[in-house]
Order: C-alpha cells, then structure tokens, then sequence
C-alpha cells in the first residue's frame, strides 16, 4: 500500500475531486444558494475566489502526480491546505451559526478533505523515510 504508485492514485483522486468541485460550482454560483435553501452571498466575488483557489490546488495535484515521493514541498502544501480547509469548518461549526443546508452541503467535501490530507501526511513521512534510505543518484 505504501508506494508511489499508490500516492499517485491518490493524488489523481485528489485532482478529480477538485476539478470536479470546483468547475461545476463554478458555473452555479447564482443558483446554488436556492438549491440549498440559503440567503444568496452579497458579494459572490468572494466563492469565485474559493473556486479558482480550489481549481488551482487540483493543478497542484496533478504535478505532485508525476513523482509524489520527490514532490514533497507540494505534498506539504496540499497536507496543509486540505487540513486547514477541514479545521477552519470545523471552527465555523462549533463557534458561527451555519444555515443546515449550508453544513449539509460542505460536509461531504470536508470529510474527503480530512481524508486526502492525512494520506499526503503519510506520504510525506513515507517518502521521507524513503528517500533517506534511497537518496537520489547524483550525477
């Protein structure tokens, strides 16, 4: 289980769900409020920004594919980003009142998230391990 190819599934996952989040959403901003039974946001400028940084972080993915155990500033990126994401939920959740279909709605995401960053943690502590046993030929 702990091999690079498997990191690179997991990365392909990661990338998949991002793009597939983001692009979507992207295009239903104006009525994705009414889908979930909340107040429209007063200055959506603000989710588009969300969308891109998401639709970004799935590019990330992607080049973090190619060699996941070489990629470790990146891994570390994605390992905090998807952590940081699932922690400030949970804050808005235990300190702000959210609308239900608001929580309902980023639940799912959040636990997929918390999923894929405690994998790119693994894989960066595997990938170390890795490399120090196996450092890479010099030239």
């Amino acid at each position: 289980m702990e091999t690079e190819r498997f990191y690179r599934i997991v990365l392909y996952v990661g990338a998949g769900w991002n793009f597939l989040v983001s692009v979507p959403t992207f295009f239903l901003v104006n009525s994705l409020p009414s889908m979930i039974d909340i107040e429209p946001p007063k200055y959506p400028i603000f989710i588009y920004f969300n969308l891109m940084t998401v639709f970004l972080f799935a590019w990330i993915h992607l080049l973090a594919a190619r060699s996941p155990f070489e990629s470790r500033p990146l891994m570390t990126i994605l390992a905090w980003s998807k952590l940081l994401t699932v922690i400030i939920f949970a804050g808005a959740l235990l300190f702000l009142s959210m609308p239900a279909g608001l929580i309902e709605f980023f639940l799912p995401g959040m636990i997929i998230d918390l999923i894929l960053g405690l994998l790119f943690i693994r894989c960066i502590v595997i990938s170390g391990r890795t490399l120090a046993v196996a450092p890479p030929a010099s030239q």
